[in-house]
């Protein structure tokens, strides 16, 4: 018997789904060291005053890494929806295992 949710009541997943938590992959991220956080820190407190033109003539880039084999281990995180970026559901991640292209 069901109460209106994927799981049975009685389940462990299905209380867990029932209080508002949902199995999840976590973010992972590449870990920043301290002097990193600091430069990216001050950057963003010295451009926070640009207007829209000053915006307008900037260009931002960025590299997408597209894996060769799947990385996801397995692993998964019971969390509440709209927390997925909270730091105790990002896994940081330095290194890439197996082959992939940058893009």
């Amino acid at each position: 018997m069901t109460s209106g949710c994927f799981y049975p009541r009685f389940t462990v997943a299905g209380r867990l789904h029932g209080g508002g938590l949902f199995a999840r992959r976590p973010v992972r991220c590449v870990p920043l060291t301290p002097a990193q956080r600091r430069r990216r820190s001050l950057w963003c407190r010295e451009h926070r005053n640009w207007r829209d033109n000053e915006w307008g003539r900037v260009l931002f880039t960025d590299e997408s890494r597209f894996s060769c084999s799947s990385d996801s281990h397995g692993i998964l995180i019971w969390r509440e929806r709209g927390s997925r970026n909270l730091s105790s559901n990002i896994i940081e991640r330095d290194r890439y295992g197996g082959r992939g292209v940058l893009v």
